[in-house]
């Protein structure tokens, strides 16, 4: 990551008004996130962050769904050159993502949340099923 992304990644936070004391503001834990200049400027704005794993799939269902959408995708045919292959992803990707969200997928995700909840807890952290 580039020093310009982290400064461009901190005047986004002051574009958006994220300049407020009383707010708590989530992100994960990309190295853009956490690098020096944003995190300087979240304790000289007092933003606070809310604590985020390292890596948490087991709790991320959107993890899920990117998985599936990659697998989904893998399992058509790629065209012959690698320029037609990156236009062909992207032309079947809002289909695919589209039938990927469909109210029964989302809605099995978000009742599995106790299940990975209960989950993460009795095995302290490590990795579950999800």
């Amino acid at each position: 990551m580039s020093k310009h992304e982290k400064m461009e990644y901190k005047e986004t936070l002051k574009y958006y008004g994220l300049q407020s004391s009383d707010m708590i503001f989530q992100q994960d834990n990309a190295s853009i996130h956490c690098a020096s200049a944003p995190s300087k400027w979240f304790q000289k704005n007092k933003v606070k962050l809310l604590s985020w794993p390292a890596y948490s799939p087991d709790l991320n269902p959107i993890e899920n769904a990117w998985a599936m959408l990659k697998k989904r995708e893998q399992m058509t045919r790629p065209p012959p050159s690698v320029i037609e292959a990156d236009q062909a992803f992207f032309d079947r990707v809002p289909k695919l993502w589209y039938d990927l969200a469909a109210p029964e997928y989302c809605r099995n995700l978000i009742h599995s949340m106790p299940r990975r909840v209960r989950d993460v807890i009795q095995r302290k952290g490590r990795d579950t099923k999800y």
